[in-house]
Order: C-alpha cells, then sequence, then structure tokens
C-alpha cells in the first residue's frame, strides 16, 4: 500500500528490508524492538505505522489528495444507521414480548 501511495503521490522513496544490515544497526536501535514498517523522513522523524505515514503526507503534500474527504460524512452515515438498527432492534423485541 504504501509503495503505491508514495508512486501516486510522486515521493522519492528507498526501502530497506529486514534482511539490510542498516536495518538491524540504525532503525531497530531507533525504534526499540522489530517492527515494520518504520519509516524515517528526511527531518529524522520516524513513523512507524503506514496509515500515520498516510495521514502525515496528506497534510503536508495536500495536492493530489488519495484520501477522499468524504470520510468524515461516511462516517456519521456509518453512526446513524448503526443507531437506527439499535433502534428499530429495540421496538422489535418490545413486539415479541408484548402480550396480545
Amino acid at each position: 500500500m504504501k509503495r503505491s501511495y508514495f508512486i501516486k503521490k510522486g515521493i522519492e522513496y528507498r526501502e530497506i528490508f529486514p534482511s539490510n544490515p542498516l536495518h538491524s544497526e540504525e532503525i531497530i536501535p531507533l525504534v526499540g524492538y522489530l517492527a515494520f514498517p518504520i519509516d524515517e523522513l528526511m527531518d529524522d522523524t520516524v513513523i512507524q505505522d503506514g496509515t500515520d505515514l498516510i495521514e502525515h503526507f496528506e497534510k503536508h503534500i495536500p495536492e493530489l489528495a488519495m484520501v477522499p474527504n468524504t470520510l468524515p460524512v461516511f462516517l456519521n452515515f456509518s453512526r446513524c444507521m448503526r443507531d437506527r438498527q439499535e433502534y428499530f432492534r429495540e421496538a422489535m423485541s418490545q413486539l415479541v414480548h408484548c402480550d396480545l
């Protein structure tokens, strides 16, 4: 995912795999444990998660946005649908327990 994001966003990068001595000599001591993906930016900022990395670049390089700005709308819609399901589930449980 990250490689594709960098290519589409036009960000130059260099991959260092865990088999590379640089990984065990510099990256693991810097982070304190074996984890990946680990990304070190040009300003020496270290980001450990792919999602955090994408959020960082979307904030600092907003041109050619890769994350849709409709996400909050979708999340609100999902929350609304969940609330409606709970409401109807409660209403149906009341009907089931009703003496006719």
